[in-house]
């Protein structure tokens, strides 16, 4: 059997536990300890972002600070994660050549196995779920992600004990849809821990034992407990004030409001990507790029060459200097593939010719296509449409049409001018009321052969529903809207069930901007499926008969 190192570094918070992670990779970099099972835990709790993230996109930081909750940046890629005193962290530093024949991918699907194999022991039926999940009975209990660089990889994951959801709720900025499968409320239903499993929580001791067992199995591996080195030590020391740095935890930021950028999302399977763009719009160039989100890629510094590569590069060479950059570099990644850089990169690039449709240089970010067909333009897209897709969250929350069709145009919220603008375009305006709705009036939208279709809705909603709109498999564009939103508010859950009360605002600058493209219609009416009444508003109708 394989010897390895096993340690328990106790309860530390966000920084020490990050300097800890660097340390122990660069010990088994320089040879000087063996491969290591590490177990951690974290006080206080603290959101950890991953290496390619933003925290002021994942993070709510004046609720954080307001309840002490630490906000750090890992060393490794995917979404961020809300790590609380309960849960117990474990992480595999290894070489890599003593996993010969494993890419990163394979690598995951080995550890998380594992993992899984370890919860069995403690009698949970837990399984891999790519591509980074163990879940039982659909509900996730550990995330998990990893990092390689010179040889040597770092690959850790969490055992959910027993876990505050709603706190992970509103310290994240990620709404309960990313939790839960559709057809379900709540972010409880799709996420599970050890103490709602069951009757007796074992002690953190029989973790650490059955984790150990899985990992001697699966690892052919013979663990024996030791503590840190000297080296690691001093070198843990070195790198504290560098992981409570402003400098590491916001390594990754957005450029700054006053330069001429443009943001794009791009989400697929794999993840999600996120584009800034600085350009130059005279010479149609890419002065330069920030590549953020959710997603796994090794070397870690992939990002950082590729974004060097396409420094002042013209928008005709960009998606030949993305494909050959992957050509000619080792690069490892979970669920992307090369081309989907290219059209994130693309997206953020074409929004620098809106303003030949009218809409102006602030708002072009705010504009999210959908579904758009290989040599049709978005202008071509909003020409074609003939149904406007509006949230429920912009009526009033008194307001008689709140939970169904119609809008009286009182003057008293911005649905009301939409309303107007979609009649006077010859556009039929659907009140979105929740999900369900959503799919269903989409899937209508199809069967009556609707051409293409214009929607208002959060950046959240666009980012967490993109796979529905995507489905739907009809071309479309969804622009941004403002105000109170249930992702900002934390009230997600209440959103789902279509009973969220406060008011949201629909950009109706960039709204008209949109419709102004529309060309007018004459027939191609679109007829919208019965609206389905929220069903806590059935209950309480119920009640009152």
């Amino acid at each position: 059997m394989n010897e390895w190192r096993l340690i328990d570094t106790g309860v530390r918070n966000a920084a020490e536990n990050m300097a800890l992670d660097q340390a122990i990779f660069d010990a088994r970099v320089e040879g000087i300890v063996p491969n290591t099972l590490r177990f951690m835990q974290f006080s206080p709790s603290a959101v950890l972002i991953g290496h390619h993230q933003t925290v002021a996109q994942e993070a709510r930081v004046d609720w954080c600070e307001r309840n002490g909750v630490d906000i750090n940046r890992r060393l490794t890629g995917g979404g961020a994660i809300y790590f609380d005193p309960t849960q117990i962290g474990w992480e595999v530093v290894a070489s890599v050549e003593d996993f010969a024949g494993f890419d990163m991918t394979g690598l995951t699907r080995v550890i998380c196995e594992a993992a899984a194999a370890g919860l069995d022991k403690l009698g949970v039926t837990a399984e891999f779920r790519p591509r980074n999940d163990i879940e039982v009975n659909g509900r996730k209990i550990s995330g998990t992600g990893g990092v390689a660089d010179d040889g040597v990889f770092l690959y850790q994951g969490t055992v959910l004990v027993d876990f505050d959801i709603e706190s992970m709720l509103t310290a994240l900025k990620i709404p309960t849809e990313k939790l839960t499968p559709r057809g379900l409320e709540t972010a409880r239903d799709r996420v599970t821990c050890l103490s709602d499993l069951l009757v007796e929580v074992p002690t953190k001791e029989a973790i650490h034992e059955a984790l150990i067992s899985a990992f001697s199995e699966a690892f052919d591996a013979e663990f024996e407990a030791a503590e840190l080195t000297v080296w690691e030590l001093e070198r843990y020391e070195e790198q504290i004030p560098h992981f409570e740095s402003d400098e590491w935890v916001h390594a990754t930021a957005a450029p700054a409001e006053d330069k001429q950028i443009y943001t794009s999302i791009h989400k697929q399977d794999g993840g999600m990507l996120r584009i800034h763009a600085a350009v130059d719009i005279k010479r149609s160039w890419l002065r330069q790029i920030l590549i953020t989100g959710d997603f796994f890629i090794n070397p870690r510094r992939a990002i950082m060459d590729l974004e060097a590569e396409l420094m002042n590069t013209p928008f005709p060479e960009v998606r030949d200097k993305v494909l050959n950059f992957f050509e000619k570099h080792d690069v490892d990644m979970v669920g992307l593939v090369p081309t989907d850089f290219c059209d994130a990169i693309k997206l953020a690039l074409e929004q620098s010719s809106y303003n030949r449709i009218g809409i102006a240089p602030e708002d072009s970010s705010s504009v999210y296509p959908v579904n758009v067909p290989e040599g049709k333009s978005i202008e071509q897209v909003m020409a074609d449409a003939s149904v406007l897709l509006l949230p429920y969250c912009a009526k009033l929350p008194d307001c008689e049409y709140r939970f169904k069709q119609g809008c009286d145009e009182c003057g008293m919220c911005t649905i009301g001018d939409a309303y107007k603008m979609a009649k006077e375009k010859g556009l039929e305006a659907v009140t979105i009321i929740k999900f369900e709705h959503l799919k269903a009036t989409l899937a209508e939208m199809k069967a009556q052969g609707v051409k293409s279709w214009i929607g208002c809705a959060c950046e959240a909603f666009f980012i967490k529903r993109n796979e529905a709109f995507r489905d739907a498999g009809i071309p479309g564009v969804v622009l941004d809207i403002v105000g109170k939103t249930c992702y900002d508010l934390g009230e997600e859950d209440k959103a789902y069930a279509g009973t969220f009360e406060a008011l949201a605002d629909l950009k109706l600058p960039l709204l008209e901007a949109t419709l102004d493209n529309v060309v007018q219609l004459v027939d191609n009416r679109f007829k919208a499926p019965p609206t389905p009444i929220p069903d806590s508003h059935v209950a309480t109708k119920n009640l009152q008969t």
